[in-house]
């Protein structure tokens, strides 16, 4: 059978660097199925590849164009089967979704944050998209979607966590110190909330000099960066409170092998989100490091000794609760047995059985 992967996004920009490597490993894993293709874009470009190989490249300006060259090549190709990175509905979008299912082509959409609203407030693409979305459960019979529903705008859907591949990673070397050492890597967008954190810090370091010391460093920039340093200098906290910027490969390295806790994202509640599947989340406990969590993460059961669960809401973290998480984990955790976790449970190739076997059974 043939799969065309569909995602209308440049993943050359440097912004979109954990969206390729997602699509990547799905694609690899997909694979199972069939031949896989890819559409995707550079700026107005539009590129359909099959492995690292270009098949065809043209520039393309309006959705209507985008998708009816895309209708064009599933019937060129004789394509069975469709998995689409869900953007915004539009008419366009939905004009394919009609035209592939008089073909009986398999589709499924992709949901990679819903709601989204709250993301997109204010744009005119949520304007039509409002509007158009109503109409995909005629077209649709399933989807995908990491926040746990099995519904979404009426179409049922298939709830899948973030995949990683744990060949790619490397578990982090034992590194001792007195301190204990904690580590952000993110783009630093307001919804990742470590300003909960720092403020945490604050409150922690205010009691005067403690027995237990916590150094937290944060990796990567982005709209927040200036809101945190704002933090970090107003309140005198610089020796335990960094912003490195983006680092990568042996530098980068050196900073997980120093982690004793990873951070994962602290302020979904600020996009209405209550259950996400970062795939950051778990690249930390592929490296066999412990995660501090502000949401329920689909991945994780609720009583592993790895996670500490926060409250996702606006609160201050409390620094305290970490500490007593940590000694706790030292005595009975280990960094091996969280990459047996990952491995276990959170490669793509486990993560995508249900969407293959979607695919692979015959009407």
């Amino acid at each position: 059978m043939k799969l065309l992967y569909i995602a209308l996004c440049d993943l050359e920009e440097k912004s979109q660097i954990g969206i390729k490597k997602k699509i990547k490993n799905q694609i690899n894993s997909l694979k199972e199925t069939g031949t896989v293709y890819l559409y995707t874009q550079k700026g107005f470009m539009h590129c359909i590849y099959e492995d690292e190989t270009i098949l065809m490249k043209k520039v393309l300006l309006t959705y209507a164009d985008i998708y009816a060259d895309i209708y064009a090549f599933i019937i060129k190709e004789q394509i069975e089967n469709v998995y689409i990175r869900y953007l915004q509905t539009n008419p366009w979008l939905n004009q394919l979704l009609r035209n592939l299912k008089q073909l009986g082509t398999r589709v499924i959409l992709e949901f990679p944050t819903i709601p989204y609203d709250e993301e997109l407030k204010g744009r005119v693409e949520l304007e039509e998209d409002v509007v158009y979305r109503g109409q995909l459960k005629k077209y649709v019979k399933m989807s995908t979607n990491y926040n746990g529903l099995k519904n979404v705008f009426g179409i049922p859907s298939i709830p899948l966590q973030n995949g990683i591949d744990v060949s790619q990673i490397q578990i982090k070397k034992r590194v001792t110190t007195d301190t204990i050492n904690l580590l952000a890597v993110a783009t630093m967008n307001y919804w990742h909330g470590y300003d909960r954190l720092i403020k945490g810090l604050v409150n922690y370091y205010k009691k005067g000099t403690p027995d237990i010391i916590l150094r937290f460093t944060l990796i990567g920039a982005g709209s927040e960066t200036g809101y945190y340093q704002s933090l970090i200098d107003k309140n005198g906290i610089e020796d335990y409170v960094k912003q490195k910027g983006a680092m990568y490969k042996e530098e980068l390295e050196a900073e997980y092998d120093n982690a004793d806790i990873a951070i994962g994202t602290l302020g979904m509640y600020r996009i209405n989100v209550e259950n996400a599947s970062p795939i950051k989340t778990k690249e930390y406990c592929a490296r066999g490091i412990p995660v501090l969590l502000g949401h329920e993460d689909l991945a994780f059961d609720k009583n592993l000794d790895f996670i500490c669960k926060v409250p996702n809401n606006d609160t201050d973290i409390d620094i305290e609760e970490i500490i007593i998480f940590y000694e706790k984990f030292k005595k009975n955790g280990s960094g091996e047995k969280i990459r047996q976790y990952a491995l276990d449970f959170l490669t793509w190739d486990q993560i995508l059985k249900p969407v293959k076997k979607y695919y692979q059974n015959r009407r």
